[in-house]
């Protein structure tokens, strides 16, 4: 029978530092983060925008004029660009702060009007690893 290569020890993941004694949705970004980049997607029955590189207020305009609007976020170093997304379409500062925490176990929470979902999503690079996928919706946003 062939030999078993041995298993690699598990990475743990380390929670960030928090500010001590900071109140309940607090936003502090992990330093190490990457630099914040948002992808708006914005569609209904008859037509699909696409814009790299938006802004907040892109997906504030958006969300007025189609049935769906979806801003994808990548990088979560800029805290303000978080904070004015959360004041657009109206996301809880827990929820946020739970965005920004990227060691998060799978949960999901009900906010009045939208809902946060954080899961793990596996990579496969060179070794598999996983990364936290977070997701806020509402009633016609992501």
């Amino acid at each position: 029978m062939p030999k078993l290569p041995a298993r690699k020890a598990k990475k743990k993941r380390s929670r960030k530092p928090r500010i001590p004694g900071a109140a309940p949705g607090t936003l502090q970004a992990d330093p190490s983060s990457l630099a914040t980049s948002m992808e708006l997607i914005a569609y209904g029955p008859d037509q699909v925008f696409q814009k790299k590189d938006a802004t907040p207020g892109d997906g504030g305009t958006a969300r007025g004029t189609h049935a769906v609007t979806w801003m994808h976020v990548t990088g979560l170093g800029n805290v303000e660009t978080l904070k004015a997304l959360g004041e657009i379409f109206g996301i809880h500062r827990l929820a946020l702060e739970d965005v920004l925490n990227d060691s998060l176990r799978p949960r999901f929470e009900a906010y009045d009007p939208h809902f946060f979902v954080s899961l793990r999503s596996a990579r496969t690079d060179d070794e598999c690893s996983t990364e936290q996928l977070s997701l806020v919706f509402g009633d016609n946003w992501v």
